[in-house]
C-alpha cells in the first residue's frame, strides 16, 4: 500500500465517514418518470435513494478529494476547478493519472514509466514533460479514479 495513505489523519477519516453518512440523494420521482416517458425510452429510473459515497468510493479510508488548479490536463478531460477523487491504496501504473509531489510541488499528471526513467506528462501541448531525476524528492500520493466536473457559472 502507498505510504502516503498513512498521511491521512484520523480527523480526515472522520470527515470522510461523516460525508458517507450524509450523502443520500432523493430525487422527485414524478419529474423523472415524466421525463423518461417523453425522452428516455432506453433509460431506467433508479427508484431508491442513492448513496453516492457507497456507489463511488470503495475505500473511503484511503481516498481524498483534490481541486484542480490550471489547464495542464485539459486534453484528457480534467479542467481547471474540477475535483478529483484520489485513491492512495491503488498501486500506480504506467498511464495512470496521479497526484504526485516532486521537490515540494504537488502536481496532477499522467505517469509514464519507460525503460530507464519516470516522467510526469501533461495532457496539454503547452507544458513540457517532467523527468524525475535520482536526486528529486518524488512521491506519488494516489491515483485519480474519478473527475467531478465543475459546471457552475
Amino acid at each position: 500500500m502507498n505510504p502516503v495513505c498513512n498521511l491521512i489523519t484520523d480527523e480526515e477519516r472522520k470527515i470522510i465517514s461523516n460525508l458517507k453518512s450524509n450523502s443520500k440523494l432523493n430525487f422527485d420521482k414524478a419529474i423523472a418518470h415524466e421525463f423518461l416517458e417523453r425522452k428516455g425510452k432506453h433509460l431506467e429510473l433508479i427508484e431508491d435513494d442513492v448513496d453516492l459515497n457507497a456507489m463511488l468510493i470503495k475505500k473511503p479510508e484511503y481516498s481524498f478529494l483534490i481541486k484542480v488548479k490550471g489547464d495542464s490536463m485539459i486534453n484528457c478531460g480534467i479542467d481547471n476547478s474540477d475535483t478529483l477523487l484520489v485513491d492512495c491504496s491503488i498501486e500506480p501504473k504506467h498511464g495512470d493519472i496521479v497526484v504526485a509531489s516532486i521537490n515540494g510541488k504537488i502536481l496532477v499528471k499522467k505517469l509514464n514509466f519507460s525503460y530507464r526513467e519516470t516522467m510526469l506528462l501533461s495532457e496539454n501541448e503547452n507544458y513540457m514533460p517532467i523527468k524525475v531525476r535520482s536526486g528529486d524528492k518524488f512521491e506519488i500520493w494516489g491515483v485519480a479514479i474519478m473527475v467531478i466536473k465543475d459546471r457552475t457559472l
